[in-house]
């Protein structure tokens, strides 16, 4: 991406700049690198607007909700989802990797969640994996079974919750997708907690870092959201060594 982005000049299609630009911001996203990821996002905005695209405008309004996703702040995160809800076309084919509605949704979801939200988080969990299941992306539905997951566990229905993340976890096994399966081992292992006891949730807990341990391609911040999880639960398991690790 940097060596195609180098070699722009002003003759160049500023549509092909802007979806570069979100390219590489995308992989800021998943690397945890804010400033880098924001410049080139305030660059593709920018270029969307001058291109009046309604399209490219969702998108980058959707990345800046995610890399200040990475800041822990879902108070200021998901207004930047909810600007890329309004602006986003119905028709949304492109050749290039953009938003899609299912992707805001499960987005919103997890921010509403995060603030307690959660009859309006299940809402769009539900409709993230409804938009998802009418074309196949299975990895975006795994995401959504997995929010889900976490709602029936704030109302006590540990069992229902695993069934759905053993639907997810399965899926992003079969798929390649490793963050999803880590995601689900985190949430697994509180339901394996309330289910079965400490020893149970400390064993998955366990199995998820040798996983991640075992597995270059699980990106940082995979890895950061996990060991944050993990150490909560570590902490209410009563391991505070292990917690600090």
């Amino acid at each position: 991406i940097n060596t195609a982005i180098d070699r722009l000049d002003p003759n160049s299609s500023p549509r092909l700049e802007c979806h570069l630009l979100l390219s590489r911001a995308n992989q800021m996203y998943y690397q945890g690198l804010y400033d880098a990821g924001i410049n080139d996002v305030n660059r593709s905005l920018a270029l969307a607007q001058e291109l009046h695209d309604s399209l490219l405008i969702a998108t980058s309004f959707n990345m800046f909700g995610l890399l200040n996703d990475n800041l822990g702040n879902d108070a200021v995160t998901l207004p930047w989802f909810q600007l890329a809800e309004r602006w986003l076309p119905q028709d949304t084919r492109c050749d290039y990797p953009v938003v899609k509605d299912y992707h805001i949704d499960g987005n919103i979801a997890r921010c509403l969640l995060n603030m307690g939200q959660v009859d309006s988080a299940e809402f769009h969990y539900h409709r993230s994996r409804t938009r998802a299941a009418e074309i196949g992306n299975r990895r975006a539905m795994a995401l959504a079974n997995i929010g889900l997951a976490r709602i029936l566990l704030r109302r006590n229905r540990p069992e229902a919750a695993e069934i759905l993340l053993d639907s997810a976890s399965s899926q992003a096994l079969r798929d390649g997708s490793r963050d999803v399966y880590v995601n689900a081992l985190t949430v697994l292992a509180e339901v394996r907690m309330r289910r079965f006891g400490g020893a149970e949730g400390a064993r998955i807990l366990d199995e998820a870092i040798a996983f991640i341990r075992s597995d270059s391609t699980i990106t940082p911040v995979s890895r950061r959201n996990f060991f944050k999880q993990a150490s909560l639960l570590r902490e209410a398991l009563g391991q505070y060594e292990a917690a600090m690790a």
